[in-house]
């Protein structure tokens, strides 16, 4: 994205800068814009072909992908474009592609109707994931339906959700009849009755629906009534009006739910209420029925009002029981009396007119015929003219004038006359002009059958629907009447035609749809196209395409279900492709489960998203660890490394303790924190060695060994004494080396090494305390087992070393020895508990020979000193150990190769990566499985739950190809990862 923006920001800079911009110097600007625009249309012609075959959903994903599509076109489509692209072409290179701006409008709107969609969706999952019951979720998806009218998978769904509903409502309505829930039923028979199905409930569901319904309507009503009538009764006996009909209303609402027979005793019962109601009823009717009558004959006389009407409503009022009031009956009287005297006069007056209209006519008669001279007469003709031409009847009016013209030329040209002359002449020209105009609209009407057209027919109608105003005669209109049926047959002639070819065309896509494959997505698209082009077809009668679209219909759910089929399909590929990526994986499940939450797969896929990555992830946290481990030589750390290790080992032990390699972890880190042991405060915890070995009884003595095996220590070397044949000195007799006694010891009973002035007076535990010395002071991390070993085998092959002594240098050596390395500790472990229960007395005075204690300590220590082992044979172990820690085994490799699903069939099966094979390079049992069960095992993670620990267990083998034999319900779980175990590696096929 912030690619598009920069080169956007360097061609506006480039557009406004005021200095001239050589051309070779944007020519990789025009490059990125250009090409940046073609890749863009390219997103947008993809999105426009999903848009297109209704995949809204998939065109709006593939528009949200990185960089977002609408995104990138709001960034290229900028100020300036077509500045930019006329300042390219002027330049003389290539013009950039122009946006496809519609598809972008499309996806804007694409966007808007998928809207509304995501409420419904939302709820659509949730409902699905809460196992709602069914009218819920058949409401939610109607109302899908209704916004996403385009994708027919709703309606599938629909009808799936709709049958299965059917089943349930035999059973809740049994249940409510059962129950005398008529609350219930009334709901039930209103769902059963809705237009709302598309799948119509069976018949026989309505009908018992409707029975029981009736039926318990009807037992209830009946209930009601005898109450009703028990009230209704005691009303009449108290002549409550409003109360009784309140209770009549009642009783008429349930009567009609109840249905009483004629014979039923209730009906004999509520007769005299319902009879005393209808008594007062009639009353109060006749008197509101008088009351109006005489306000309306009062109404009358204020206003006037003729005989006939005051007669009707005198004898009205008169007819009952009240009569008519007194004073009201004055005031008639009056005033009929009035319209009679009236009526006498306006007759007299009549007959006077008459006989005076008689006399004119006869006198302008005659005048006309014998003078024509007369002014009356004028009048007389020019009113019979004006009233011919009133009529239309021009030629009579003009007959009239051609007479007078003829015979009387005087009264032809009195003004009255001429002036009906004038008018009639305007007439005549009028009608010339209805006629003509009458005729053109006729002869455009008639144009249309040069070139006869659907919905050209509409224009020539209004031209017939003019010259229909414009008739005046009946042969006008037959005229008319013949062009609009001429008209009308041709316009049945091109209707038949069309209809014809698209009949024809129409059994072609039906024998095509008749032969269709269920999986052939290309002859599936193909025969869509070309049925949409044959339904798009105009004129067609709407009859003849239904048909056809039901045919529509059909493929269009046979594609969606198939497009559905196969999204699912790719999901599930992308899904395995996505093996040994954990966050896609996971991210994937989760969007699988949104996107198909019906499918079986879906809750599964949820289980696993969201509650197994932890071991999962865990798992992989081991497998990083093990592969660490095994390629470091854990035998020769530094201590700071072994406890940075150890460290490391406790937290993983902490966090995923339930993996199979924590047992070796825990034998490995055992070895670590010895290793950490080797330092104390001070840095180095063998430094206390140096003060045992450097102390006066090790290093400062000297000794004279005698034949009998006697032993004396001291600090100045012995003299000899020329003649005696003997040395003299002075030994040491305790450990405070304050007390010495002289001896002497003939030369031939000393046994010490001779050398060539004399004896070798070195005691061997000071020689000792020198070798050892300078071994420690070479040791570091990586010679420990081999130095304490070398110090070790020395002190155990001295035979001329005090016992007692010893056995208290061997003591101290193993201990720190060990306590810094588990591989001595566990190769001197014999010994070591030997000298732990050792019955030695080492306090005792091994320094002066004779002593009682230190001799029997000394001959204690002989014994338990014979007792100890070989010390190249615990050497060895030692060493074989050490070697075992160079790049050790700490435990099993589980390399993620599928996950669990279930194929056509229902079967379990193992979905693996394509073009992958299965090498079992190593087959290692130290963990303690056995060689049968882990050759080729195939395994999956349990993740804890309550009480129970992580667990891994066998679900199948690898033989040719993932074999699961498992019927665990624990284990086998829909998009639970598979993992092949122990030095096995998952390559790229070669096949």
């Amino acid at each position: 994205m912030a690619d598009y923006q920069k080169t956007v920001d360097d061609i506006q800079e480039v557009l406004y800068s005021e200095t001239e911009t050589e051309v070779s110097a944007f020519n990789d600007l025009v490059e990125q814009y250009n090409e940046a625009v073609k890749e863009t249309n390219r997103r947008l012609r993809t999105c426009d072909g999903l848009l297109l075959k209704g995949h809204r959903s998939e065109a709006i994903q593939q528009s949200e992908a990185e960089p977002n599509l609408m995104e990138v076109v709001s960034i290229l489509d900028f100020p300036g474009r077509e500045q930019w692209a006329e300042f390219v072409e002027q330049s003389g290179m290539t013009r950039p592609q122009n946006l496809l701006s519609d598809v972008a409008a499309d996806l804007n709107e694409a966007y808007a109707a998928e809207q509304p969609l995501a409420h419904l969706m939302r709820h659509h999952r949730l409902h699905a994931l809460a196992r709602s019951p069914l009218p819920t979720r058949i409401n939610i998806l109607r109302k899908i339906a209704s916004h996403d009218p385009d994708s027919p998978i709703w309606e599938d769904d629909i009808r799936l959700f709709e049958k299965n509903r059917h089943n349930q409502l035999h059973s809740e309505v049994e249940a409510a009849a059962k129950e005398d829930d008529v609350h219930t039923l009334a709901q039930l028979e209103q769902e059963i009755r809705s237009s709302a199905w598309l799948e119509r409930p069976p018949t026989t569901l309505v009908d018992r629906t409707i029975e029981l319904h009736t039926q318990l309507r009807a037992g209830h009503a009946r209930v009601d009534l005898e109450k009703i009538e028990k009230e209704l009764t005691q009303a009449f006996s108290n002549f409550d009006v409003e109360l009784g009909r309140e209770l009549r209303a009642r009783w008429n609402a349930r009567a009609a739910i109840g249905v009483l027979k004629a014979d039923d005793p209730l009906l004999e019962l509520v007769a005299p209420s319902l009879e005393w109601l209808e008594e007062q009823d009639e009353q109060e009717q006749a008197q509101a029925d008088y009351d109006a009558t005489i306000a309306q004959l009062e109404q009358a006389l204020d206003e006037g009002g003729d005989r006939g009407e005051l007669d009707r409503l005198y004898h009205a009022a008169a007819r009952t029981e009240w009569g008519v009031p007194e004073l009201l009956e004055r005031r008639l009287a009056e005033r009929l009396q009035y319209l009679e005297v009236a009526g006498r006069r306006r007759g007299r007056l009549m007959l006077v007119g008459v006989v005076m209209v008689v006399l004119l006519i006869a006198v302008a008669t005659a005048f006309g015929i014998y003078h024509q001279t007369r002014a009356g007469n004028v009048a007389a003709l020019a009113a019979s003219i004006e009233q011919l031409r009133k009529e239309g009847k021009l030629t009579g009016a003009r007959q009239i004038l051609d007479d007078i013209k003829a015979n009387s030329s005087d009264l032809f040209n009195d003004p009255p006359i001429q002036k009906q002359l004038a008018l009639l002449q305007a007439d005549v020209a009028k009608e010339e002009g209805r006629k003509e105009l009458r005729r053109q609209h006729i002869a455009r009407a008639q144009m249309w059958f040069s070139k006869p057209h659907f919905g050209t027919d509409r224009n020539a109608k209004k031209e017939l629907t003019i010259a229909t105003e414009l008739s005046r005669t009946d042969a006008e209109n037959a005229e008319i009447a013949q062009v609009e049926l001429d008209i009308e047959t041709k316009v049945q002639q091109m209707q038949q035609e069309v209809d014809d070819s698209f009949q024809a065309e129409y059994g072609k896509v039906f024998q095509r749809f008749k032969n269709l494959g269920s999986d052939d997505l290309a002859a599936m698209e193909t025969l869509l196209a070309d049925a949409n082009k044959v339904e798009a077809r105009l004129h067609v009668s709407t009859n003849l395409k239904r048909p056809l679209k039901d045919v529509i219909t059909k493929i269009e759910t046979k594609h969606g279900a198939l497009m559905e089929r196969l999204s699912q399909e790719r999901f599930l590929e992308q899904i395995t492709v996505s093996v040994g990526n954990r966050t896609t994986y996971c991210r994937l499940l989760k969007e699988y489960a949104e996107r198909f939450p019906e499918m079986s797969q879906a809750l599964g896929f949820q289980q696993v998203a969201e509650k197994e990555e932890d071991p999962w992830k865990g798992l992989e946290e081991w497998n990083r660890l093990i592969e660490t481990w095994e390629k470091r030589d854990l035998g020769h750390l530094k201590p700071e490394e072994a406890a940075d290790l150890v460290s490391k080992a406790d937290a993983m032990l902490q966090k995923h303790a339930g993996f199979p390699a924590a047992a070796k972890l825990k034998e490995l880190k055992e070895f670590l924190v010895a290793m950490t042991q080797r330092v104390d405060e001070d840095g180095e915890i063998h430094l206390r060695l140096n003060e045992m070995l450097n102390s006066p009884t090790v290093i400062d003595f000297r000794m004279v060994q005698t034949k009998n095996g006697k032993r004396y220590y001291f600090e100045k070397n012995p003299v000899y004494i020329e003649g005696a044949g003997t040395w003299s000195f002075y030994h040491v007799v305790d450990f405070e080396l304050t007390d010495t006694k002289r001896l002497k010891v003939e030369e031939s009973d000393i046994a010490n090494p001779e050398t060539k002035d004399g004896f070798d007076w070195t005691a061997p535990q000071a020689a000792f305390s020198t070798f050892a010395t300078e071994q420690l002071a070479g040791l570091d991390h990586t010679n420990w087992e081999g130095t304490f070993y070398k110090i070790l085998e020395r002190l155990q092959e001295d035979q001329r070393m005090e016992p007692i002594l010893k056995l208290q240098l061997m003591t101290e050596i193993l201990d720190v020895a060990c306590r810094g390395s588990l591989c001595l500790a566990k190769a001197y472990g014999k010994d070591t508990s030997q000298l732990e229960r050792a019955m030695v007395d080492i306090s005792a005075n091994w320094i002066t020979p004779d002593d009682p204690a230190g001799r029997k300590a000394r001959e204690a220590a002989q014994r338990l000193l014979a007792r100890l082992e070989d010390p190249k044979a615990a050497g060895k172990r030692a060493k074989d150990h050490l070697d075992s820690l160079k790049h050790p085994w700490v435990g099993t490799h589980y390399v993620w190769v599928g996950w669990l699903c279930r194929d056509d069939g229902g079967q379990w099966m193992v979905s693996c990566p394509t073009g992958m094979e299965f090498v079992q390079e190593k087959v290692l049992v130290e963990e303690g499985i056995p060689k049968s069960g882990m050759m080729n095992s195939l395994f999956v993670l349990i993740p804890p739950s309550g009480d129970d620990p992580l667990k891994m267990e066998v679900i199948g083998k690898f033989g040719g190809k993932p074999v699961v034999s498992s019927e665990s319900a624990a284990a086998l779980v829909e998009g639970r990862p598979v993992f092949f175990p122990a030095r096995i590696r998952v390559v790229p096929s070669s096949r």
